[in-house]
């Protein structure tokens, strides 16, 4: 009989094509720095910018701290936004005529276009970041949570129908449940849209 991998190797195995990755894109950036004659201000080698970024470390520690606040604000408010948006949409069929197509005109219009409309009205506080990180997050969150619930298993939803169950008790106990791995999905999209 096999035995599973010991959980050291499993964690080489995955760690070590990025890390392979990274570190020779790493050579390749350091030899064309070097080698292309650019000045550093152009393009600087990974030793430079890491010399920089030691040299202003408690500058961008702070920097890196409110970004980090920004995002997770931002996403935990998007992700609240997006469950009551996509619950909306399939416990109402009114809701889903009027929300879903506003949700997918919304995704034409740029960030870049609103943000100093943003910065007009909110200054450059926290408020004018969290918004665009909400804008940028909940359409991912919301769409793929309503694709989730409106995907369920019509035998499943046959069946608790059969039995008596109320119209909340099939949401919770089919629907919900079978939304989640949409729901999972759309949330990894967004949490890497959120850092930017």
């Amino acid at each position: 009989m096999r035995k599973p991998p010991v959980l050291s190797q499993r964690w080489l195995q995955d760690a070590l094509p990025p890390a392979l990755v990274i570190a020779l894109a790493l050579a390749v950036w350091f030899l064309v720095a070097t080698v292309s004659g650019l000045p550093e201000f152009v393009l600087p080698s990974p030793v430079a910018v890491a010399a920089a970024a030691q040299a202003t470390w408690p500058l961008l520690g702070r920097a890196i701290l409110i970004t980090l606040l920004e995002t997770g604000v931002g996403l935990a408010l998007a992700l609240l936004l997006a469950i009551v948006a996509a619950a909306a949409m399939d416990l109402s069929s009114f809701l889903r005529r009027a929300l879903y197509p506003l949700l997918i005109a919304s995704q034409t219009v740029q960030i870049l276009a609103i943000a100093p409309l943003l910065i007009l009205w909110f200054g450059f506080g926290l408020t004018p970041k969290v918004i665009v990180v909400i804008l940028v997050c909940f359409f991912p969150m919301a769409i793929s949570t309503f694709d989730g619930l409106t995907s369920t298993d019509p035998d499943y939803v046959s069946l608790l129908r059969a039995i008596g169950a109320s119209r909340q008790q099939i949401w919770r106990l089919v629907r919900l449940p079978a939304a989640m791995p949409a729901f999972f999905s759309g949330l990894r999209v967004a949490v890497t849209y959120s850092v930017v």
